[in-house]
């Protein structure tokens, strides 16, 4: 009990070190400003869940066009519109502050659920009970994990160690109507709320991300039969692999390295070995295949 009361002690003074400036930034602003900005929050994470949801059932149902869109709108509501109010608010801190605003919400997530079991189960639906003791469990378990993480952190000299992750288990949804009622279905709608939070929060905190330059090949679906470098190429195709991605650029070619055209930012071919004569012209165009895209023109230098 005294080693853990030492541990603890150490995470508070650490946590008012290292997330000052996060601290400072959110008490800058108004209280109503800041609840507004916790409230968006919640909605926006929670729309990237129920549109990613959409998606899913789209793409099943056979309308991937439809299924882009849902996709599309709900990386807008995660990467953009939530993490942009995060940044105002001063969300995100140091890993000990993150991770004790885990051990926070975790914590009342043991809570939230025991009640809405017990609800379920006086309701007289067994399945919400039995996923919502089953959830708690999993909570329990993400509990149990950042408080070691924590220890972890703060007294590496115990030889504690960040545990490894918990394992996924994608769960498929299918169109149907609410299976429960009474207490349990605003309960239910809670628990997704939270959840949905909880996601978009926990990525924020791992923001494992890689800039698109530094990232390795990766497949894109086809351009158009013509997409040039001057300014009258046509519109730039829609699939998310190609949107975020800038158009190719056709500079002077650098004499440190062998030129290299790009299908997007995220996918480069360097110039084959084998080739002979120049580089191809700007006009050249690009045509996608299944693992990578050939670059085409009427000059000598071809694979």
């Amino acid at each position: 009990m005294r080693r853990w009361r030492t541990v603890l002690g150490a995470t508070v003074a650490a946590l008012v070190l290292t997330s000052g400036g996060a601290a400072q930034a959110a008490q800058e602003l108004h209280p109503t400003t800041k609840a507004n900005l916790q409230a968006a929050m919640h909605a926006e994470a929670f729309a990237y869940a129920k549109y990613t949801l959409f998606a899913e059932a789209a793409a099943s149902s056979g309308h991937p066009d439809v299924a882009a869109l849902f996709g599309r709108t709900a990386g807008v509501e995660l990467r953009d519109h939530f993490t942009a109010e995060s940044k105002l608010l001063g969300f995100v801190g140091s890993n000990l502050a993150n991770l004790q605003v885990g051990i926070s919400g975790e914590s009342q997530d043991l809570t939230d659920y025991a009640r809405w079991a017990q609800e379920a189960t006086t309701d007289g639906c067994d399945a919400a009970a039995e996923l919502f003791a089953e959830v708690r469990r999993d909570e329990a378990g993400h509990l149990v994990r950042y408080t070691a993480a924590v220890q972890a952190l703060v007294d590496p000299e115990t030889g504690a160690t960040v545990p490894a992750p918990p394992t996924v288990t994608p769960v498929a949804v299918r169109p149907g109507p609410a299976t429960c009622s009474a207490r349990t279905v605003p309960n239910l709608q809670a628990a997704m709320a939270g959840e949905a939070f909880a996601y978009a929060k926990y990525t924020l905190f791992a923001d494992t991300r890689v800039p698109p330059a530094s990232r390795s090949w990766r497949r894109c679906s086809p351009p158009p039969p013509r997409w040039s470098c001057g300014s009258t190429s046509p519109a730039r195709p829609t699939s998310p692999a190609w949107s975020a991605a800038p158009r190719p650029t056709c500079g002077p070619r650098s004499p440190a390295r062998p030129r290299t055209w790009r299908c997007t930012a995220l996918m480069r071919r360097p110039r084959p070995e084998s080739a002979t004569g120049p580089p191809p012209s700007c006009s050249a165009r690009f045509s996608g295949t299944s693992r990578a895209t050939k670059l085409h023109s009427t000059t000598p230098w071809r694979r």
